[in-house]
């Protein structure tokens, strides 16, 4: 009886352990494509940031987030942007398009 709940115990901790390297890589990329943000907004003096990306940008994006994740709720996609739900309802009646594909 003990073997199969060892073997059980031992695959879950083998699943934690490929998540936390995978959560790691993640947050490396993350941290790269912030770099990458960054520099581009030093040299090119170009406005990017969530507090640049007036409601066309964020409708279009959360948008698109929303079309290749579906089953990414709405909230969560707009508290990317530091937004409610709201916030891309308010974005859609302002005249912004939505992106498809």
């Amino acid at each position: 009886m003990k073997k199969p709940i060892t073997d059980e115990v031992q695959a879950l901790k083998q699943k934690l352990a490929d998540t936390e390297a995978a959560l790691k890589q993640e947050r490396l990329k993350n941290q790269a494509l912030t770099t990458v943000i960054e520099l581009a907004e030093q040299q090119f003096n170009l406005p990017i940031r969530k507090k640049s990306a007036g409601p066309p940008v964020r409708f279009q994006t959360v948008s698109y987030l929303h079309l290749h994740h579906p089953l990414v709720s709405m909230q969560t996609l707009c508290g990317l942007f530091g937004k409610s739900r709201q916030a891309w309802y308010d974005d859609r009646g302002a005249g912004a398009t939505e992106t498809k594909g």
